[in-house]
């Protein structure tokens, strides 16, 4: 596992200005990830799209649209200026769209709800190995970002490679990172099925329950915290164990 500080920045333009101070302050190319994380149910994680069953409410929204289309029209900059000045200025207002759109849907839920999932903005990540985890995260804040991360991950090919997008942000300087819940239940004929959350993400199923049960504990020692929660027919919690990524865990029965 690596260790690995990210800011989320409401404009392209503020990331790369991010990234130009930390090449000065002695980062690689390889050690800096710069990437659009999409807003939610834009994800993917379903094989028909998305990331959810359900839209949280929409409340709030009105507040992000601007935001969001700051960023898209920054991202179609960007994928227009292969295409020169008309494919930049198409580009501008596709992405201007699609940006408010997802800064719409960004600032769908309650306010004052406590953060399910990581925000819609461009994410500077950094491999923070080679210098003090502190200096990386007062960097990102200076310059703007909001929030700031620190993380264990996996970081492969100059790429933060395990990032998930609808994971709970895990904010620089917090005392308790906050723990993944892996739930195994028993599924139609004999299968057995491993979510992650409440029931909406399913991850995984499989012919035997210890091979779920492995599964699911090859994930949860990859979080800083994480507990799985087996279940039997009917809904009905047998056992819970946590775990973290130090590889000390305790078992609690119901």
């Amino acid at each position: 596992m690596t260790r690995i500080v990210s800011g989320n920045f409401e404009t392209l333009e503020r990331a790369e200005e991010a990234v130009k101070e930390l090449h000065s302050a002695g980062f690689s190319a390889e050690q800096i990830n710069l990437f659009f994380n999409p807003p939610p149910g834009q994800h993917g994680a379903f094989p028909i799209g998305g990331d959810e069953h359900a839209d949280p409410e929409a409340r709030g929204a009105e507040k992000k649209t601007l935001t969001g289309a700051a960023i898209g029209a920054g991202i179609g900059m960007l994928a227009g200026a292969v295409a020169g000045p008309i494919g930049a200025a198409a580009g501008a207002a596709v992405g201007g769209y699609t940006g408010s759109l997802a800064g719409t849907l960004n600032g769908l839920g309650n306010e004052g709800e406590q953060e399910r999932r990581r925000e819609a903005g461009v994410i500077v990540a950094v491999r923070a190995d080679s210098q003090p985890e502190s200096d990386v995260v007062a960097l990102l804040e200076r310059s703007g970002a909001q929030p700031v991360e620190s993380l264990d991950g996996e970081w492969r090919g100059g790429e933060w490679s395990d990032y998930d997008a609808v994971e709970t942000p895990q904010r620089a300087g917090s005392e308790e990172a906050p723990r993944v819940v892996y739930r195994v239940f028993p599924g139609g004929h004999g299968r057995w099925n491993v979510f992650e959350g409440d029931m909406g993400k399913l991850l995984s199923e499989f012919p035997e329950r210890h091979e779920a049960l492995d599964y699911a504990e090859s994930l949860a020692r990859l979080k800083s915290a994480a507990v799985i929660e087996v279940y039997r027919a009917g809904g009905i919690l047998e056992s819970s164990r946590a775990y973290s990524s130090n590889d000390r865990y305790g078992m609690k029965s119901p």
